[in-house]
């Protein structure tokens, strides 16, 4: 296991821990009241500081007074699906003729395609209006003109080449917008839209109710797709956490039941683990529409039924994403400084997941790969690490790529057969050019060194008032030194887990290490650790108890 450096961000123990961390976020004196206490109106940029938000709005108000249909075509993925519902509810709400469209991970592919807009003209669509997905669909809009139907692009991802010749193009990342936030996700542009119009066909007070009461998909959809917690996306989360806890959704309520998550207990945690993988592995998997028709219906008998089936999705997931990290593992080469790894028969729904584990493990970039035969091509899904750019890698050799988008540290592709060699080749040599040793050399970022005595769970509450946490605003991670090992075992099906207790000044801490099972060789009792972690809860039999997530552990000489 690669030993991991450990930088402390605030050692001024002069300060509050809450402080510490405050400044560690780059949060000064002056913002911290509102940075604490988050105003749903007055953090929130205007919608119309979007590119095209204007000209679109009178589009869209153009056709729900003339009753012309409006398709939504949305992504398979729990940021797509939460952006069609959004449209789709605000759409009905507004008395338009609405419809949705999402495409199939295996048959469809990402995104518009030519075909996906004569399936749109099929249903009868006058205005297309795409949802997290977009930027690139140059084909697909072409072919919408030709059949005299207006497209409006709603997307977050970044722009590549030339703007498709859409009706408006609504996409903070555009590289002429100059909307203050880049980091919204894909149901955040979806809301700013509905936003956006909803000023100008509603009464204030009911733009408002709509506004706050669908902050449940916008907070879900932003966190599944691990956008930043920092600016608007904060005040999104803040809010729609609340809905959640609350949520009319009967979907929603079916996915807590499911999970067995209380209600009042919900936080960004519960979106990345349990609710946000639930409606991800339908579009992983099979179709995304299940996902969807979760979210849009009325039932609490059929809300039930479809959590129950998606939870089953889920666990298939897991044992793909599972069996397929144990082959990807075999194939990879670690003397490299990216990892590239092709299969024939890896499912195409668990390959970022894939890709993500062996980023997450090994420190580096990842690319997998894994061959489409009813399309003749490979489909590949990359993660990277803080300072590789993985688009802008693909970018540098696009002559050979069918098709590539995505963020700074997480992007797809798809490859020809016959491209894939010297893709694979000029790819690994730009990665081993450009990439420096220093940089693959994992690094954990500890907020601040703590005492026994501030390990306590009236910590632990006070540090919600810093969340919601997620990327940009991680959960803060401690350091403690010279702890005593009293007792430790493995864990998990493969032991890959511990749970240690440990004793200073007279105190125990109960701890848990996930993916720290390595280091059991090397614990015995008596032995003293430095740890790093984050200060958890955990719930049993009606009682709360304080509990140490082992972040790294280091072994005292």
């Amino acid at each position: 296991m690669q030993q991991k450096i450990w930088k402390v961000l605030n050692e001024d123990n002069s300060k509050p821990i809450l402080d510490k961390i405050l400044q560690n976020r780059g949060i000064s004196e002056l913002e911290k009241e509102s940075y604490l206490n988050p105003d749903f109106k007055k953090h929130q940029h205007s919608p119309f500081l979007m590119q095209n938000m204007e000209k679109a709005v009178k589009r869209i108000v153009e056709a729900i007074q003339s009753k012309q249909h409006i398709l939504i075509f949305g992504d398979y993925d729990a940021d797509g699906v939460t952006a069609t519902t959004l449209l789709f509810d605000f759409f009905k709400e507004a008395g338009a003729e609405t419809s949705y469209l999402l495409p199939h991970r295996m048959i469809d592919g990402y995104g518009i395609t030519p075909e996906g807009v004569r399936k749109a003209q099929d249903k009868g669509a006058n205005l297309i209006i795409t949802v997290d997905n977009g930027i690139s669909a140059f084909d697909a809009v072409v072919e919408a003109n030709s059949l005299g139907i207006d497209v409006i692009i709603t997307d977050h991802h970044k722009q590549n080449g030339d703007l498709p010749p859409a009706f408006a193009v609504i996409n903070p990342n555009q590289k002429t917008c100059k909307y203050p936030f880049k980091g919204i996700s894909g149901v955040g542009v979806a809301y700013k839209l509905a936003q956006a119009v909803g000023s100008e066909i509603w009464f204030p007070e009911k733009l408002e109710k709509f506004l706050r009461w669908n902050l449940d998909l916008v907070a879900m959809g932003t966190v599944a797709d691990i956008s930043p917690m920092v600016d608007e996306n904060r005040v999104f989360v803040h809010f729609g956490l609340k809905v959640i806890s609350q949520s009319k959704r009967e979907g929603v309520r079916a996915l807590l039941k499911i999970t067995g998550e209380i209600s009042e207990n919900v936080d960004t945690a519960t979106i990345g683990f349990k609710l946000g993988p639930r409606l991800n592995a339908a579009g992983r998997l099979e179709a995304a529409d299940r996902a969807l028709e979760l979210l849009l219906t009325k039932s609490p008998q059929e809300a039930l039924k479809i959590a129950n089936e998606l939870n089953e999705i889920n666990s298939k997931r897991q044992t793909f994403t599972t069996k397929g990290l144990a082959a990807a593992e075999l194939k990879v080469n670690l003397e490299d400084k990216m990892l590239i790894v092709c299969s024939e028969d890896w499912h195409p729904g668990v390959i970022g997941l894939i890709a993500g584990k062996l980023t997450e493990k090994y420190s580096k970039p990842s690319l997998v790969l894994t061959y489409k035969k009813e399309e003749k091509k490979y489909a590949g899904s990359g993660r990277s690490i803080e300072s590789f750019d993985i688009t802008n890698a693909f970018s540098q050799f696009e002559k050979l790529l069918i098709s590539y988008g995505g963020h700074k540290q997480a992007a797809g592709l798809s490859v020809s057969r016959e491209n894939l060699k010297e893709f694979r080749v000029k790819l690994l040599e730009f990665a081993n050019e450009t990439i420096t040793l220093e940089e693959l050399q994992p690094v954990v970022f500890i907020d601040t060194f703590i005492e026994p005595k501030d390990a306590i769970l009236e910590t632990f509450d006070k540090l919600k008032e810093i969340g919601p946490f997620g990327e940009g605003n991680s959960f803060p991670i401690f350091g403690m030194r010279d702890l005593l090992v009293i007792n430790v075992r493995n864990v998990g099906l493969e032991s890959q887990h511990i749970k240690i207790s440990l004793r200073k000044d007279n105190r125990y801490f109960d701890c848990i290490g996930f993916g720290l099972g390595g280091n059991f060789e090397n614990l015995r009792y008596g032995s003293f650790v430095d740890i790093a972690f984050h200060l958890d809860e955990n719930r049993w039999n009606g009682k709360n108890n304080l509990q140490l997530r082992l972040v790294d552990i280091k072994i005292k000489e």
